[in-house]
């Protein structure tokens, strides 16, 4: 086949990797109505959503912090250096899954999938 199996990957935390299988989220077929499969499939990017925003709240207090501690020159300087910190930690916190999913996963399926998703929920 060829494909790493999900132990072998570059990234793999046993822990976290239990809510990626495929009966953590269970909705019976015979029951589940379309809204209840659209609904399930987007809990995992609503929960996506909600970690990036908390991640960039938490980074944007440290991130004034450090600026702060750096005692820049000017205001000017400081606030360069400001938004260089978090610019960089939102791009990062954003696209994270994207490249992960197309340059290490190398599956364009869950990449189109991940932005339909992130696009419509986002």
């Amino acid at each position: 086949d060829g494909d790493l199996k999900w132990t072998e990957r570059y990234v793999y935390i046993p822990r976290v990797a239990r809510f990626a299988q495929q009966t953590f989220v269970v909705v019976s077929e015979a029951s589940s109505s379309p809204l209840t499969s659209l609904l399930a499939s987007l809990v995992p990017t609503l929960i996506h959503v909600v970690v990036v925003l908390q991640l960039n709240a938490a980074y944007r207090v440290i991130a004034e912090l450090l600026t702060t501690l750096e005692n820049h020159e000017t205001d000017a300087a400081a606030r360069d250096a400001l938004v260089l910190k978090r610019f960089l930690f939102e791009a990062f916190d954003a696209f994270a899954a994207l490249v992960y999913l197309a340059f290490v996963d190398f599956d364009i399926v869950k990449v189109r999938a991940e932005l339909i998703s992130v696009y419509s929920v986002d």
